[in-house]
């Protein structure tokens, strides 16, 4: 790898959301960050966030790094496998149970790329697989549902994609089919957000020459139909997230981030929220009009809860706490109506306390460690 200064729009620092009090936080990392890139893919696994590959400036990375929130460190991941995929940049990573699949994108030599390789965590090696005859593919969006991996958008070879094509990992074979619905491209460079096994959410896109475009699509990924939802940001190769339950606790239904990207050629800072219409389900069938209390907010040696004595008696109740990765720290059986949880060991900064009753989900509460 090769490290340079970075220059305006090129950096290697990490900032965090919190979206209750819409205000961004910049991480020190412990230890030296890796180089400066950009068109790399990121994904979260067990609380730790990877890093795929990227490019910066003439290079492009064949690279895997690892960050950990509560150490605050990164580390690279070197696989022992021997064959493993060249470098690139503006491809997709998607992860299914504990392989990460990454398809496409474009080499050290400005070439697009059409093959598709998985990074095994357990076994710590790649494995290749048979590539996309039809086209290659280079800043497209990714999804998988039934087992399967769809990819639309982005460039097939020197046009906009227009079609999903679609991966399955079993027989190694490769279909292609056209949507369905309110069509959104052909574009590339939006935001794909996957949610529940047959859905995801399509942010922004580039569909010209710095020209975007400003829709929101939801994509069913059964039969492939789009269907637009609200307008949003005219920005490209924007990040996207879904909301973690309880950042907003007033809200009843479900928040998209949208982040950053590409106006009109130029680089934006702005973050965006879209509120969709998926209500966040209470599960609550037997408690009524529980006042849960969870305190004290900040907190600093302990995290108490504090239910009713007739609510006890009702169901069987827990505690689930996790912090801002979703890595469940700790979780047990609420047998009293004052339950204490000891937070002296954990790091500073945001956590979520998970009240659940006959396994479904009561009230959530974030909260403020100092």
């Amino acid at each position: 790898m090769t490290t340079k200064t970075p220059i305006k729009g090129l950096f290697d620092t990490i900032h965090t959301f919190d979206p209750s009090i819409s205000k961004w936080y910049e991480e020190a990392p412990s230890n030296t960050p890796p180089a400066p890139r950009h068109g790399h893919k990121a994904i979260a696994k067990n609380g730790k966030m990877y890093v795929f590959f990227g490019k910066q400036y003439s290079c492009a990375f064949d690279d895997i790094w690892q960050y950990d929130p509560q150490t605050k460190e990164w580390a690279q991941i070197t696989p022992i496998s021997t064959n493993n995929p060249v470098a690139r940049y503006d491809h997709t990573a998607t992860l299914v149970g504990d392989m990460v699949w990454i398809m496409g994108g474009i080499d050290n030599g400005e070439n697009p790329l059409n093959d598709i390789w998985a990074y095994n965590f357990t076994s710590n090696m790649w494995e290749s697989y048979p590539s996309l005859s039809q086209t290659e593919l280079n800043g497209h969006i990714a999804a998988t549902y039934d087992g399967k991996l769809y990819f639309f958008g982005g460039f097939g070879g020197a046009y906009m994609n227009s079609s999903v094509y679609e991966f399955s990992p079993g027989s190694g074979t490769w279909n292609e089919y056209s949507t369905q619905g309110e069509y959104p491209g052909p574009f590339a460079y939006g935001s794909c957000v996957q949610y529940g096994p047959n859905t995801a959410f399509v942010f922004s896109g580039k569909v010209g020459t710095n020209i975007s475009i400003q829709s929101c699509y939801k994509w069913d990924l059964t039969n492939h139909t789009f269907t637009q939802i609200a307008d949003g940001p005219d920005v490209a190769h924007a990040a996207a997230a879904l909301c973690p339950n309880g950042f907003y606790e007033k809200s009843n239904y479900e928040k998209f981030i949208v982040f950053g990207g590409l106006s009109d050629g130029t680089l934006t800072e702005s973050t965006w929220v879209y509120t969709s219409d998926i209500e966040i389900p209470t599960g609550i069938t037997g408690i009524q009009n529980t006042n849960i209390q969870v305190y004290p907010n900040p907190a600093q040696e302990y995290i108490k809860i504090e239910l009713r004595e007739e609510d006890m008696q009702l169901q069987d109740i827990n505690y689930e706490l996790s912090d801002i990765t979703g890595r469940v720290i700790s979780s047990h059986i609420i047998s009293s109506s004052k339950e204490i949880i000891d937070v002296s060991e954990e790091s500073e900064g945001l956590y979520f306390v998970k009240i659940y009753a006959d396994s479904k989900l009561l009230k959530v509460q974030k909260i403020v460690k100092q």
